[in-house]
Parts: structure tokens; sequence; C-alpha cells
């Protein structure tokens, strides 16, 4: 979709300018490319700025979990109709 979700001791993400952004949303993984299931809740979004070119939106989202604490994460997928 043109986004991407850095970790830098924050998480930004990048959008286009004609994407639909607000401050509050929650951010979820996609689900794209296989690696992570669909739906997982990321964090929320804090502050929206264009960036240095105008030609992108870069979101600060708030991490739902301080990610450092991890030691370890189990995913269960619940079987589908469930």
């Amino acid at each position: 979709r043109g986004s991407r979700l850095e970790f830098t001791g924050h998480l930004e993400m990048d959008f286009k300018l004609e994407d639909e952004v607000n401050v509050g949303d929650l951010v979820v993984t996609s689900g794209y490319g296989g690696v992570y299931p669909k739906d997982i809740p990321i964090g929320t979004v804090k502050d929206i700025r264009l960036d240095s070119s105008g030609l992108l939106k870069t979101a600060a989202i708030e991490p739902l979990v301080n990610f450092d604490s991890l030691e370890e994460v189990y995913l269960v997928k619940m079987p589908e109709g469930s």
C-alpha cells in the first residue's frame, strides 16, 4: 500500500497524502507478506505530520505494549467460524 512501519525507539508509519488516517486510529497488521496474521493490534495514532518532502504523511504510533519487555509472544489462531 505504500506504507512502512519503523521502530527506532518509537513507531512511525508513512502514508500517502490521499490515505485516510486520523489521530486515535488503531493500527493493526495487514497480513500481507505472510509474516504476521491479519488484524493483530500494534498501537494507536498519536500524531500526524507532513514529511519533509510534503508528499507523505508520517504518523507517530503509540504501541499498545512495551516491546522491550516482551520475551515470548504466542499467537493462537482460532478455527474459522468460531
